[in-house]
């Protein structure tokens, strides 16, 4: 299906994402922060799928800089703080709420990857 890139700090939810996303046969490739997802991000990756609070370089500052220079891309943001205004502002296609649920990021997913 699609190759979507993971990004987050937290490696339980890193790897609830990657199952989930790896059981509906997405390929899916991770990074800790921000600035690792930049220095992995390939071509071909059809979604990023990232946390907002992260060290190194958190959320906003890397969809800004995702969206400098890959405009098209969609990206989801997601976090347990009230940061949806600031994460649609930065560019983020849409935003998920933690705890996240099952449903959310299977339609939040299906949405983003939908032209």
């Amino acid at each position: 299906m699609a190759k979507i890139l993971v990004v987050e700090d937290d490696s339980q939810v890193r790897d609830y994402l990657r199952d989930m996303l790896e059981w509906l046969e997405h390929e899916v490739i991770e990074a800790s922060n921000g600035k690792e997802a930049l220095e992995i991000l390939t071509d071909g990756v059809a979604l990023v799928i990232t946390d907002i609070h992260m060290p190194v370089m958190g959320g906003l500052e890397f969809i800004r800089r995702l969206k400098s220079s890959h405009p098209k891309l969609p990206a989801i943001a997601m976090s347990g703080e009230l940061d949806r205004g600031d994460a649609l502002f930065a560019g983020a296609t849409l935003f998920l709420s933690k705890p996240l649920r099952i449903q959310g990021i299977l339609a939040a997913t299906t949405r983003a990857l939908t032209p």
